[in-house]
């Protein structure tokens, strides 16, 4: 794909967020964690706040308060995991690495208000059951409004041939969308700079942590719920930084939305050639250490940076297990230039589909033009909004591009993307009845389709 001569970008504070590195599983440098924290103070562009003031308030919340699951991720498996397309218990089995969903039952039960019984070991509180009925309140609010829409509709458009392999750039702990889009999807993976963080320090939150965390967890699962974004340096701070894991509880929370189970959960680190190597309880921090301040938080979270969910449909006689893995590490053209393993593990995936959504305008930077090509030369059928693969690109690596709803232009920076703007004005207007990402400019949603053209029949 040829290069094109450099855009305009995002604001420098924002890529100033976008910069740290978790995939290999070990602590990130002090330089990033300054780089990336200068970019806290700046999600309060008037633009942005008009999105936040955009969501619907928690209800009674204060104002501010089909192959296996391994062939399908291709060199990802790692060597000796048990195939999965056969009995689902199977992944259950002795497998490489720390096997830690039985230390997750608090974060499922208590966070994300899985419907199962309370352990023992860990009964509900007043506080636990006051967000769980107002988490509930707002997935039924979810499930009726924006998923209620968007679902019906990608039903009509994805089609039904479309790999059953995702990648999410830039989707942070966004498996919600993920599994709206591709429900069927038998691999997913999300790449982002939130690490899943350590699942095993919330039984040692006090009443006064666990409130906090949790009215955290309610107000960031709100804005994706009725935005259907995060604030990038929202989720830098609760994640990179936070004591809680958000990341993971996210993650069980969508499961739960979306009626699956989790039947297995590791962390793991990608090796040079992008194989996944799962840790061993050696790998992770020892539990006794002090949390200590927002620098050694960042280094415990980093370390657990990469997860990976295995995952089958509830209460059905569905024994097909699926594989969800986040991906933790900087996508920049810099940091890849450094270590490129990312990359490698993606591309050992083989083609795919794809979703890139709310991706704070990075692909118009110049700056990331290798994820842009991954994008471009291996990802077969996509769906995004204004931050995806720009017309010029697809052009360029023989691509068709299919638009809904109305482009005016682009909001949060200052860039008219008149190839953008030509696009949409010279399509027919179909419309779309939900905000998928961010709005335009005029804040109306829009949506583009982009997809390798269909072979015609000899």
């Amino acid at each position: 794909m040829p290069r094109r001569p450099r855009r305009p970008g995002p604001p420098v504070a924002i890529l100033a967020i976008l910069l740290a590195a978790c995939s290999r599983g070990e602590p990130a440098r002090e330089a990033n964690d300054a780089r990336a924290g200068a970019g806290d103070a700046t999600a309060t562009a008037p633009a942005q706040r008009q999105l936040d003031d955009a969501a619907v308030r928690e209800p009674d919340a204060p104002p501010a308060a089909e192959a296996s699951a391994d062939a399908a991720l291709g060199a990802g498996g790692a060597p000796g995991t048990p195939e999965l397309d056969g009995a689902g218990e199977a992944a259950t089995q002795a497998s490489p690495g720390l096997e830690l969903l039985p230390q997750a039952r608090w974060l499922r039960h208590d966070a994300a208000c899985e419907d199962e019984d309370a352990s023992a070991e860990s009964p509900s509180s007043p506080i636990v059951a006051d967000h769980c009925r107002r988490l509930a309140t707002m997935i039924e609010s979810y499930r009726t409004g924006w998923m209620g829409r968007a679902r019906p509709f990608f039903g009509t458009i994805v089609p039904a041939d479309v790999a059953r392999v995702v990648v999410y750039p830039f989707g942070g702990a966004d498996l919600l969308t993920a599994l709206v889009v591709f429900p069927e999807a038998t691999a997913l993976t999300t790449l982002g700079l939130e690490p899943a963080g350590d699942l095993r320090v919330v039984a040692d939150l006090d009443e006064t942590e666990l409130r906090t965390a949790l009215d955290r967890l309610r107000q960031s699962l709100l804005r994706l719920f009725n935005v259907n974004h995060s604030r990038t340096a929202e989720m830098a701070v609760s994640m990179r930084k936070g004591l809680f894991p958000a990341h993971l509880a996210f993650s069980f929370v969508a499961l739960a939305v979306h009626g699956f189970e989790p039947v297995s959960l590791r962390y793991f680190a990608l090796e040079p050639d992008g194989t996944v190597r799962y840790l061993d309880d050696a790998d992770l921090p020892p539990l006794d250490e002090p949390a200590g301040d927002d620098a050694e938080r960042l280094r415990r979270n980093q370390v657990l940076g990469n997860v990976e969910l295995r995952y089958r449909r509830a209460g059905v006689d569905d024994p097909a297990v699926r594989v969800y893995r986040h991906v933790c590490g900087d996508l920049s053209d810099e940091a890849l230039a450094r270590d490129d393993r990312i990359l490698r593990h993606l591309e050992s995936l083989g083609d795919t589909a794809g979703i890139v959504k709310a991706a704070s305008f990075l692909l118009w930077s110049g700056g990331f033009e290798r994820v842009e090509r991954y994008l471009a030369e291996r990802v077969a059928w996509q769906v995004s909004d204004s931050t995806g693969l720009d017309p010029r690109t697809a052009e360029a690596a023989g691509l068709v591009q299919e638009t809904w709803g109305s482009f005016e232009g682009p909001i949060l920076i200052q860039s008219p993307r008149h190839d953008l703007v030509r696009l949409w004005g010279g399509r027919p207007y179909r419309p779309l009845p939900f905000v998928f990402g961010y709005p335009d400019s005029a804040h109306r949603g829009h949506l583009l389709v982009t997809r390798r053209p269909t072979p015609v029949a000899p």
